[in-house]
């Protein structure tokens, strides 16, 4: 009987087909496909020593990570990371483009954080706030901050996206 794996992009290990996040690091498997298992799997790279923790934050949450799914692509978010519109003078981490109703996504639109009780979306102030960012059809006020769960759907103007929470 032919057996279908996920192998993690980052450290190489092989995965039950249905797993969404690798047992050894972590890494959202979502986007991987399910591929038959080679006789010898390769070997993989010793594991990366994890990044010092910046000051004050709890040691839990580097088990937590964040993605947005959305048209047919995976963004991992990092704390602090701002998503927008890209365009030249965009300074946003993660700069969206080509999708349906991305023009109307601001240039720096949302702000993500990463709290001790889990991750944050905040709408950020604009000159005039007529695209909001919306969680779960909820929208969110200039300056407002909600917490993110695992399959909430983000609405950035006209742009949907699916957040991945993997603890």
């Amino acid at each position: 009987m032919l057996k279908y794996v996920k192998e993690c992009p980052r450290c190489g290990r092989m995965n039950d087909e249905l797993s969404e996040a690798c047992g050894e690091c972590g890494e959202f498997l979502g986007m991987v496909p399910a591929a038959p298992l080679r006789e010898t799997p390769p070997e993989p790279p010793p594991p990366a020593s994890p990044p010092p923790l910046p000051q004050g934050e709890p040691s839990a949450s580097l088990a937590r990570a964040l993605y947005l799914d959305v048209g047919g692509a995976c963004h991992e978010i990092q704390d602090g990371y701002i998503v927008g519109q890209q365009h030249p003078t965009s300074q946003a981490d993660v700069q969206l483009s080509g999708l349906e109703g991305v023009t109307y996504v601001h240039r720096r639109h949302c702000r993500f954080e990463l709290r001790e009780d889990g991750w944050y979306v905040t709408a950020l102030e604009q000159p005039s706030y007529t695209n909001p960012t919306q969680v779960n059809r909820r929208t969110l006020a200039a300056g407002e901050a909600c917490v993110l769960h695992n399959g909430d759907r983000l609405r950035l103007a006209g742009v949907t996206l699916q957040v991945r929470v993997v603890e």
